[in-house]
Formats: C-alpha cells, sequence, structure tokens
C-alpha cells in the first residue's frame, strides 16, 4: 500500500511540474525593409574643383537576443550582417527571405556604381529584414554613405536626380500587447560649407516622393503594415553654390527594422501527455482514499 503512494506522488509531482515547465512560442513579428536606387545623377551648373574623389563606406549591423550582434563595414560592398539561427541569404540578397526559420536579423548594403559630379550616375541597394518566433528582440540595419569635397570658382546650382524602387513589410502573428514591427528607410543629402569658417548648411529633400518613409505594426493580435513596392523618379530641389566658398556634400542611406516579440507560454504536445499523467495520478490519489474510507 506504501508502495502505490509513493508512486501516485511521484505521477502527480512528474506529471504537473514538467506540464508547466513546458513551453511552445505561438506568435511571431516580422519586418522587410529594402530601397534601389539606379541613374543617380549628382549635377551642378557652378564652375567647381573637386579636391578628393568620391569617399564612400557600406555599414551593416544585426543583432538577435541570444546571439552575437555581426557589424560589417567596407568601402562600398561590406558583408551581410547576420544574426540568428541559419541559414543566412546569400551576399547581397535584397529580396526577401520571408517569415521562416527561427529568430533572426540582417542588413546588407551595396554601392555597384559611385555617382560622379557631372560623370557617371550611381546605382546603390540596401536592405534590412528580421523574424522572430521565440526571442524577444531584434535589429537589423543596411547603410551605405557618399562624400564629395569641392571648392567653387564661379556661383551655380547643385541638383540630384533618382530613379528609385522602395518596399516595407511590418507584421505581427498571434502576439501580445507590446509586440513591435517597425521598417523605415532614408535618404537624406547635406551640403556644408566653409569659407574657411562656416558659412552655412543645406539639406535636399528629394520631390515628389522624399525616399523617406516607416511604418509598424503592434500587438496584440495579428496585424500587417506595408508600404509599396513603391517606383518613380525623384529630385531635390537645387541648392547653392557660390564662388569661393568650399563644399563638403554627404548623401547618406539607411534601411532599418526593429522587432519585439512578447510570449506568453503555452503547453507543447509533449506537455499534454505529462500533464495527463499528473491528473491520473490526482484520481488514483482519490480512489486509494476513497477505499481506505
Amino acid at each position: 500500500m506504501r508502495f502505490v503512494r509513493m508512486l501516485i506522488s511521484v505521477a502527480i509531482v512528474a506529471g504537473l511540474g514538467l506540464g508547466l515547465s513546458g513551453e511552445a512560442n505561438a506568435s511571431s513579428v516580422y519586418a522587410y525593409s529594402q530601397q534601389r536606387l539606379t541613374n543617380f545623377a549628382i549635377d551642378t551648373t557652378a564652375t567647381i574643383s573637386v579636391l578628393t574623389a568620391a569617399n564612400t563606406s557600406t555599414f551593416n549591423s544585426a543583432s538577435v537576443t541570444g546571439f552575437a550582434p555581426a557589424v560589417q563595414v567596407g568601402a562600398t560592398d561590406a558583408l551581410q550582417a547576420y544574426s540568428g539561427a541559419p541559414p543566412a541569404p546569400a551576399e547581397n540578397t535584397f529580396t526577401p527571405k520571408g517569415q521562416v526559420g527561427a529568430s533572426w536579423a540582417r542588413g546588407d548594403a551595396l554601392i555597384t556604381t559611385i555617382p560622379v559630379i557631372n560623370g557617371v550616375n550611381g546605382s546603390m541597394r540596401n536592405v534590412a529584414e528580421g523574424f522572430l518566433s521565440s526571442l524577444p528582440n531584434g535589429d537589423g540595419l543596411g547603410q551605405w554613405s557618399l562624400s564629395y569635397e569641392f571648392d567653387v570658382t564661379s556661383t551655380g546650382s547643385l541638383s540630384m536626380t533618382t530613379d528609385f524602387l522602395n518596399e516595407l513589410t511590418a507584421q505581427v502573428t498571434a502576439s501580445l500587447a507590446g509586440a513591435n514591427a517597425t521598417a523605415s528607410f532614408s535618404l537624406t543629402v547635406n551640403l556644408i560649407c566653409t569659407n574657411p569658417s562656416p558659412c552655412g548648411n543645406q539639406s535636399g529633400v528629394f520631390a515628389p516622393n522624399d525616399l523617406n518613409d516607416a511604418t509598424s505594426q503592434n500587438g496584440p493580435g495579428n496585424g500587417l503594415s506595408q508600404v509599396g513596392p513603391t517606383s518613380g523618379t525623384s529630385s531635390i530641389t537645387p541648392l547653392s553654390l557660390v564662388a569661393g566658398n568650399h563644399y563638403v556634400l554627404t548623401v547618406n542611406a539607411d534601411e532599418h527594422i526593429s522587432l519585439q516579440d512578447v510570449t506568453a507560454p503555452i503547453p507543447e504536445p509533449g506537455t499534454w501527455m505529462l500533464m495527463g499523467t499528473g491528473l491520473l495520478g490526482l484520481l488514483g490519489y482519490g480512489w486509494q482514499r476513497k477505499r481506505i474510507a
């Protein structure tokens, strides 16, 4: 009789204890951001003396909770930054990996052709993407930048025109309050003047599309927010160049995603069997007490 009681106690502890410890994640968050610029032209009506060839840089980063963060830097084609569960997409993959696999994030950027002032048109791409199915936080960034330095010998203006393709996606599935997926892209133009002391800065804004946008989706529940794909041609309002001044022109592009997942533990399929064992133990214990009574 004592042995039977001991077995019942073990069943209760093992079944209920293990049952409550098992978890399965039913929620996920996903974000994707990409931008492609082609025929990127920088032109000026002023007479300029270029002091240095274009300086270029690409910077990629990615991080997912529980995995080592990744950072990659290069002049025109930094390696893809990838953090999380494998496999990573191939280098310079700008199409979506999608909501597959376990948790991961990535960022990638590429300057295919460097724009030359009053010369060759440029081509650049960057992407950020991430998916969380079991972990709380993820982040991805793909960034490129251009910099030019020149003197102006006769007054005029500087203009930029580019063809573009942009796309943003943010999605949450079976999420709780606090879950969030955010995707954004930005393209900024700054013209810094020195003579040799500061003589004013100007910013270029593209129109009719300003090439800066963001979208996000929050829990609880299911939700999808998308922008694009959108394509077209945009130009900045011409910037002034004054004779005798020295200028530094910078162009920066960022693709960024940010993910936060909040989940509630639910029993895994195998856990139900363990919990059933515990319930059977409880029933057996009650039946034994009844016999004794």
